[in-house]
């Protein structure tokens, strides 16, 4: 019954959305796409960016090592890589956003936030 359970888990396709926010703003933004093999952990799955926002082409190219180092430290361990894996991709997203997050809190120090522009558009749309 378990075998079962898992190749149905672990012959899967699915993605991951990693992204970076702040007041309601995209910053940065991966998608990952994993294919996870029949013999996950012991076989490792492939995983590939299939999209992204707002991202240098030198950071792209850090997390495409990341997530090569990652897969071949976990094959050799024959442990689950995806959780690992994501921690660190977000480690690259939050350090790429955070200096683009003071810049905004100085922005909008005194503009309404996104959420009180809408508020008050759908307060005048009733009147």
């Amino acid at each position: 019954m378990v075998s079962r359970y898992q190749s149905k888990v672990f012959n899967a396709e699915f993605t991951l959305n990693l992204e970076v926010a702040h007041r309601q703003l995209l910053l940065c933004r991966v998608k990952l796409l994993v294919r996870y093999a029949k013999n996950y952990p012991k076989e490792a799955p492939t995983i590939e960016i299939a999209e992204h926002e707002k991202l240098p082409e030198e950071d792209l190219e850090k997390m495409e090592e990341i997530i090569e180092k990652e897969i071949n430290t976990h094959l050799k361990r024959k442990t689950p890589v995806v959780f690992d894996l994501c921690q660190s991709l977000m480690e690259i997203l939050n350090a790429f956003a955070e200096p683009r997050k003071k810049y905004i809190v100085k922005v909008d120090m005194n503009s309404k936030t996104m959420w009180d522009k809408r508020e008050e558009d759908h307060k005048n749309k009733g009147t």
